[in-house]
């Protein structure tokens, strides 16, 4: 199983009272797995995303990434299955303005202890995904499709087993929307699981599972 998600709880307090954003989630991920997670805003869904990836700490249970517990572990010891097992793509645009395209899809491998030229590995992302021509433009340059593509190739430069979206579709057309869930539909069937966050029915329509949130609940849509 790659991902195992057991009884993960992330409480807040607000105003002097505490509630529940997560509340005793459970959820098992096996290798080339596409499914969506769906909820109202402010449901929990970054939340939970957040911590899989080991950007916060629960406040109770465990998230396993293949075999291996994530929570507990020291930042640079998170920061290490990040680098080698995990791609995120968050909401909005996240792409540094005074790098290049190409050197903002290097950018997640300085962060790991392989020193090889990843430059090619890069530009062959950056032509699967169709915007190669682009390896030296800067992100103000481009489209809100063409700088989802750039995030996309950057969460994917250092191979990982598990993708993690959150509304990765929030901001484009139509025709952009369809191109990137061919994308990520594509990712998984390569072998990495895909997680979204997402409100985008057309995306929940592609994915193998459906999950709401609700409430701090997780439960599975039967369709």
């Amino acid at each position: 199983m790659l991902l195992e998600i057991k009884n993960l709880s992330k409480e807040y307090k607000r105003s002097g009272r505490a509630f529940y954003a997560l509340d005793n989630i459970n959820l098992n991920l096996s290798d080339g797995q596409f499914i969506s997670i769906v909820g109202c805003s402010g449901s929990g869904k970054s939340t939970l995303l957040s911590i899989i990836a080991g950007l916060l700490s629960p406040s109770g249970g465990d998230v396993i990434i293949d075999g291996q517990s994530v929570c507990g572990l020291s930042d640079s010891e998170i920061s290490g299955v990040r680098s080698t097992k995990i791609g995120y793509i968050p909401q909005g645009q996240s792409l540094l303005s005074n790098l290049t395209v190409l050197d903002n899809v290097c950018l997640p491998h300085s962060f790991t202890k392989n020193k090889n030229n990843v430059k090619d590995k890069a530009v062959d992302l950056l032509k699967q995904l169709g915007i190669e021509e682009l390896a030296d433009s800067y992100p103000g340059s481009l489209s809100g499709g063409e700088r989802r593509r750039a995030v996309i190739a950057r969460a994917l430069i250092n191979e990982p087993q598990l993708l993690l979206a959150d509304e990765p579709t929030s901001d484009l057309d139509h025709e952009n929307t369809e191109e990137v869930i061919r994308i990520l539909k594509g990712i998984a069937e390569k072998g990495t699981s895909v997680v979204m966050a997402t409100h985008d029915s057309r995306v929940i329509d592609n994915s193998e599972l459906v999950y709401v949130l609700k409430n701090g609940r997780l439960q599975t849509v039967v369709r």
